[in-house]
């Protein structure tokens, strides 16, 4: 079973300035990099406040450059206290990239440092045994949110457009984003008001899912989706919905609820096809989550509260029996079409 964790949101400077410290007694490389990492932080930081719609923008860069201080904490909780390793004359060379708070670098690359061993014994020591191996990681990244992506369609034009996404997906010449969490319909973050991919006037349902469409995400979020994977086509994508459609829900509304349980095998079908959609549209699913934030019931935005056994019951009676049906089958932790596997994850509790 495949995890991964929500978006990261903005931290206080000052707790983020305590923590980069601490990875400064490491050394000079590390405090190389702990430096370009707060200087990068802070303008982010700023960034995410400046404009809602810009968010997940920001948050892109954001959460790679976090996953990579995460990385380096937790290889020294996880192996260090132990005994020290052979000293490494000649280790790894990085390439440390800096933004600083006034722009005037931005993304800049600076001269290599080669990891090694020394500095003082009452130092900070980061021991990172290659032959003893945890969780693999699939990715990092962010979304591209309705809003994010609203404001790259219609703010920015093609050559832009293209700019931005080399910075944000390249592996070479970018920050490399690898995964994207994508919302099944409107979020917190939605330039478009509320909306799923079947939509009814109030007071109706559509048990048979007649009026199911993407349209809305044809329109802006699937072209730069593409725009994004043909930048960096090692991209992974996973489908998530703050809220089913409004008449699935005991609400009748997107922003809180619960949901209907006699609507699950509804539900099941609405992900089947929303995989189906995005295939059809050159776009491959590498995974889904039943709901975004399943215990977060918010009368202010698309949420549900979903229990967690309602969810397993979810998964093992209705949307696995969906992918059961000729050319799909399902396990406990994936989901296997004839184009391939998609990983059922779990959601944030």
């Amino acid at each position: 079973m495949k995890l991964f964790s929500p978006l990261w949101r903005p931290a206080h400077p000052a707790w983020l300035t305590a923590f980069l410290e601490v990875l400064e007694k490491a050394g000079s490389v590390t405090r190389a990099l702990a430096e370009a990492t707060l200087n990068l932080l802070t303008r982010i930081a700023v960034c995410s406040f400046s404009s809602r719609r810009t968010f997940h923008v920001c948050a892109s860069i954001k959460d790679v450059t976090l996953g990579l201080i995460l990385a380096m904490v937790g290889s020294g909780l996880a192996c260090g206290g132990g005994q020290s390793p052979p000293p490494i004359q000649n280790g790894p060379i990085v390439r440390p990239v800096v933004t600083t708070g006034d722009q005037t670098k931005l993304l800049q690359s600076q001269p290599t440092v080669q990891f090694s061993s020394g500095g003082q014994a009452s130092s900070l020591i980061i021991t990172v045994d290659q032959g003893t191996t945890y969780q693999l990681i699939d990715g990092f990244g962010a979304s591209l949110t309705d809003s994010s992506a609203w404001v790259i369609w219609n703010n920015l034009d093609s050559s832009q457009q293209a700019a931005l996404m080399q910075s944000l997906f390249s592996p070479t010449s970018g920050i490399g984003i690898s995964f994207l969490r994508q919302p099944m319909g409107a979020s917190d973050f939605s330039a478009s008001g509320n909306y799923s991919y079947d939509n009814v006037p109030a007071g109706q349902t559509d048990p048979n899912l007649v009026n199911f469409t993407i349209s809305h995400d044809t329109a802006y979020i699937v072209p730069l989706l593409k725009q994004a994977m043909a930048v960096n086509p090692a991209i992974k994508l996973v489908g998530v919905p703050w809220s089913p459609p409004a008449w699935m829900k005991t609400t009748a509304t997107m922003n809180g609820g619960n949901m209907i349980a006699s609507y699950f095998p509804s539900l099941a079908q609405y992900f089947v096809q929303y995989v189906q959609a995005y295939q059809h549209q050159g776009i491959p699913i590498y995974a889904l989550a039943v709901q975004n934030e399943p215990l977060n019931s918010n009368s202010n935005y698309p949420t549900e509260y979903l229990a967690a056994s309602d969810e397993s019951d979810f998964i093992a009676n209705d949307l696995g029996l969906r992918w059961q049906a000729p050319g799909w089958a399902a396990s406990s932790s994936s989901v296997t079409s004839t184009t391939g596997t998609i990983r059922a994850m779990p959601s944030r509790y």
